[in-house]
């Protein structure tokens, strides 16, 4: 003979008992009932507690919060703007976003316009100078033209930095 708690009011019941001395349920202790009951709670509607683990994710925030709140701050005591080398650089000399840029302003000149100018493609591509203290930079490129081979010298710098836009201005045409 062994004591388990009884189903229904979790009180020690002997595995023999037919019925429960304290609440009178039949076969209280039978092989069905060796849950861990706490007494006075039913076990078939008592529902099981979820561990609730929002404490340890709102930990793991405040924990990154606080580290990249320090890398930045790092950044700013080593002399890194990072108001800048979060926004957009530009463009390389060699990139198709210049290219198209080089062309659209040789053909959308008024002159170009004239004349009938087109630009067909770029060649021996390559950067003069770049300062990136004034995110400006002088490229030098072969531009074939329908009027012929052509040599080409251009600059690139913002027009607005915040929205990505480039100027590009045609500084000679040989």
């Amino acid at each position: 003979m062994a004591l388990r708690p009884c189903r229904e009011c979790g009180a020690q019941v002997s595995t023999e008992a037919d019925t429960c001395p304290h609440c009178g349920i039949a076969q209280p202790a039978n092989a069905d009932s060796l849950i861990n009951v706490r007494p006075g709670r039913d076990p078939i509607n008592y529902p099981q507690k979820k561990r609730k683990r929002w404490g340890l994710w709102l930990g793991v925030a405040i924990f990154l919060f606080w580290l990249v709140g320090g890398f930045i701050w790092l950044l700013n005591m080593m002399g890194v703007d990072t108001d800048t080398m979060l926004s957009y650089s530009i463009p390389k000399c060699d990139s198709k976003t210049t290219l198209n840029l080089a062309k659209q302003a040789i053909e959308g000149s008024p002159m170009a316009k004239m004349i009938n100018i087109t630009a067909y493609e770029f060649h021996d591509v390559e950067e003069i100078d770049y300062d990136p203290n004034l995110q400006k930079r002088r490229c030098r490129a072969t531009a074939l033209l329908n009027s012929g081979k052509h040599d080409l010298q251009f600059s690139l710098e913002w027009a607005n930095q915040k929205e990505g836009t480039v100027w590009l201005q045609i500084e000679n045409i040989d």
